[in-house]
C-alpha cells in the first residue's frame, strides 16, 4: 500500500538545542532580565540553498519535492529566575506533486535553580547554572494527502488508488527537562540540556480515492476494517467492506500511537560587543508502541534516533533590535520536528539529510 502521509517531511521540541539555563545570548543580558522579546523569522529550504548537495544525494534534484517555506514567530519573557517562552510556524513542504500545510507551536517554563536572581553584569554568579524546564509543542494540519498508483488488492476489492489522506493528523508532547549553562570564559559558555518525554500522534480518519473496473470509490480505513464506497454514477456497484486483518496494513491504527523520547542537547556560545553565535547539536532517541515493531517485522528500518545541529548568529543593529540568521542540519529530514509524519508506511521516506535556513529579526524590550 503507498504511504499514508506526506513525501519527503520533518523528536524533541523545535530547537532545544539553543535553549540555556542563563538568559541567553549577551544582546538579551544586555536587555536587562526582565523583560520581553519577540522574535520573527521565514523559514527556506530549495535547490538554491542546498549548497551541500543533500538534494541531489537524495535525488531530488532539479525538482521542487522538498522545498520548504515557512514562518516562525515567537516570543520571550523573563523575570528573575523565570523564563516563559513561546513559539509558532506556519509550515508548508513540497511533495512534487502537492503542497503540503501544516502549523506547529511550542510553549515553554523554566526557572533557574541557582544563582541570583537577576544575571546583570557586574553581579557575582556561580559559574555554572542551573535550571528545570517543562514544555509542550505539537503540530497539526486539516488534511496531509499523497497522490499514488498503487494497486489496493483485498479480499473482494481489486483497485487502483488515486489519493491516500491523513484528516487533521496531529502529534502532541509534553517534555521535561535539567538544563546546564557554564562560563568558560567571559566570551565564551557551555550549554546542555538532557530531558525526557511522551507523545501522542492521532487523526481523525484516514481516507482515499480509487478505481474499481472504472468505477470510482472513495475508501474509509477504520479501526477494524475498511470500507469502501462506489460513487452514484456507478449505478449497480455494490459497498465493499475488508477487514483489517486481509489488508497489507492497518491504515488507522498503524497511524494512532503513543511513544516516549529522551534527548540531550549540546550548544557552544560566543558572546561579544554588537554581536552573539551559538552551535547546538542535539541527539533524540524514540520508543514508540507497537509501530516501530511492525517496521522491523515487515523488514523496514525503524528510525529510533535522529540527529541535529544548529548555527545561529545574533548582529545588534540598534538598541534592542537584531538581525537573527540560522542554518539547521538534520539526519533524518523532519523526523526531529514532526512526530505526525511517522508511521508504518512513511519511514523510508526520512532516510535522507535535509537542511533549512532561516533568517529574522528579534526585538528587545
Amino acid at each position: 500500500m503507498a504511504s499514508f502521509a506526506l513525501s519527503g517531511a520533518a523528536q524533541a521540541a523545535p530547537l532545544d538545542a539553543l535553549v540555556s539555563a542563563d538568559n541567553g545570548p549577551a544582546g538579551l543580558r544586555a536587555a536587562g532580565s526582565t523583560g520581553l522579546t519577540f522574535t520573527l523569522a521565514r523559514d527556506a529550504a530549495n535547490g538554491g540553498l542546498d549548497v551541500l548537495g543533500w538534494r541531489q544525494q537524495a535525488g531530488k534534484a532539479g525538482t521542487s519535492v522538498g522545498n520548504y517555506g515557512g514562518w516562525q514567530a515567537g516570543a520571550l519573557w523573563q523575570a528573575g529566575r523565570l523564563k516563559l517562552d513561546g513559539s509558532a510556524w506556519q509550515r508548508h513542504i513540497d511533495d512534487g506533486a502537492l503542497t503540503q500545510s501544516l502549523r506547529s507551536w511550542k510553549l515553554g517554563g523554566q526557572w533557574r535553580l541557582n544563582g541570583p536572581d537577576r544575571l546583570d553584569a557586574g553581579l557575582t554568579r556561580p559559574a555554572t547554572l542551573w535550571a528545570l524546564r517543562a514544555s509542550a509543542w505539537g503540530s497539526d494540519a486539516r488534511r496531509l494527502t499523497r497522490q499514488t498508483r498503487a494497486a489496493l488488492v483485498a479480499g473482494t476489492l481489486d483497485s487502483r488508488l488515486s489519493t491516500l489522506s491523513l484528516e487533521r493528523p496531529r502529534d502532541r508532547q509534553t517534555q521535561f527537562d535539567l538544563l546546564m549553562s557554564r562560563a568558560l570564559t567571559p566570551a565564551w559558555s557551555l550549554h546542555a540540556a538532557l530531558g525526557a518525554g511522551r507523545s501522542r500522534v492521532g487523526n481523525q480518519a484516514v481516507q482515499g480515492t480509487a478505481d474499481v473496473a472504472g468505477c470510482p470509490y472513495t475508501l474509509d480505513f477504520g479501526a477494524e476494517r475498511l470500507v469502501a464506497t462506489p460513487a452514484d454514477s456507478c449505478g449497480n456497484a455494490l459497498i465493499v467492506a475488508v477487514p483489517n486483518t486481509l489488508l497489507p496494513s492497518a491504515a488507522q491504527p498503524e497511524t494512532n500511537y503513543r511513544a516516549r523520547l529522551g534527548h540531550l542537547a549540546l550548544a557552544l556560545r560566543l558572546d561579544q560587543p554588537g554581536w552573539s553565535a551559538t552551535m547546538g547539536y542535539e541527539r533524540t532517541a524514540w520508543r514508540r508502541e507497537r509501530i516501530d515493531a511492525l517496521i522491523d517485522a515487515r523488514g523496514g528500518t525503524a528510525l529510533r534516533a535522529s540527529q541535529s545541529l544548529i548555527a545561529e548568529l545574533q548582529l545588534d543593529l540598534a538598541p534592542g533590535l537584531a538581525a537573527l540568521l540560522r542554518a539547521q542540519a538534520m539526519d533524518h529530514a523532519f523526523l526531529a520536528e514532526l512526530p505526525l509524519a511517522y508511521n508504518t508506511q512513511t519511514t523510508g521516506q526520512f532516510s535522507h539529510r535535509y537542511g533549512l535556513v532561516s533568517a529574522g529579526l528579534v526585538a528587545r524590550f
